[in-house]
């Protein structure tokens, strides 16, 4: 988890894997091992809850997914942001309950909403929550509560996808193992609802959904298998080769058209 977040500051610093890369800090879950402006912060969560995280261009601030809570750090330095629910750096997270992990995974909208999902590991009978903070200073809201059945795998909240703003948002969910990724929208920005569930070959999506464009394609990955592109149907359009990205790393979308795999 040291390295993940390593390499986050190394993306905020450039979007082009062309030029030379400069550290500008570290934060780790290792007392004494934080490096830059903002040396000394621990992350006091375990490392291997540390599962997920998001840039936000709106407020230029890093948000980390804990399994707990959601730190917020500033892209700048590294330091811990405090907002108006708790000057230690992390969102409000009153009321989020539910799942294997209650924060699993991190994402930020075009309009700067925030949105994080827990990890349900029997969909049909306990809920599948998406939580949505219009920014980091805002109170929670409740985006998506419901379960599903019929679904092939009960498994959901490994991968989060956003794109959009307001009414035009839409959140892609899917997990490990997976033979469906689900896709919810809005009707009101704030509230959403399935719209459709895509079927795809088991794992893709399983780790990470990167939306190109609303209604439009998806960057997919998962454990065991390359990073492709896939379209609304679940039709695979490019494929990535593995001598260019390991199997199931995490992909960001950058600026909507660029692409990043995060690996280490």
């Amino acid at each position: 988890m040291r390295k993940f977040l390593f390499l986050m500051a190394f993306i905020i610093c450039s979007f082009s894997f062309s030029a030379t890369l400069t550290q500008s800090w570290l934060v780790s879950t290792t007392s004494g091992a934080s490096q830059g402006v903002g040396a000394g912060i621990v992350l006091m969560d375990a490392g291997s809850a540390l599962r997920g995280l998001d840039f936000s261009t709106t407020e230029s601030k890093v948000f980390l997914a804990s399994g707990t809570n959601i730190y917020v750090i500033n892209s700048n330095d590294g330091t811990t942001t405090g907002n108006g629910y708790n000057q230690n750096g992390q969102v409000d997270v009153t009321g989020a309950s539910g799942g294997t992990r209650v924060i699993n995974k991190v994402k930020v909208a075009d309009d700067g909403a925030i949105y994080a999902c827990n990890l349900q590991t029997a969909i049909a009978t306990g809920a599948l929550k998406i939580y949505r903070w219009a920014n980091s200073a805002s109170s929670i809201s409740v985006a998506v509560n419901t379960t599903i059945s019929g679904l092939p795998v009960a498994r959901y909240g490994d991968s989060l996808g956003v794109i959009g703003s307001g009414v035009n948002t839409e959140i892609y969910v899917s997990g490990s193992g997976q033979t469906r990724i689900l896709k919810f929208t809005t009707t009101d920005g704030v509230n959403f609802t399935l719209a459709t569930t895509i079927a795809v070959t088991a794992n893709y999506g399983g780790t990470d959904i990167a939306p190109v464009a609303v209604n439009g394609n998806l960057w997919v990955s998962g454990s065991g298998v390359l990073t492709y592109k896939i379209n609304q149907s679940g039709t695979v359009l490019e494929t990535i080769s593995g001598t260019v990205a390991a199997t199931g790393w995490p992909v960001s979308m950058i600026a909507k058209q660029k692409m990043v795999i995060l690996t280490f």
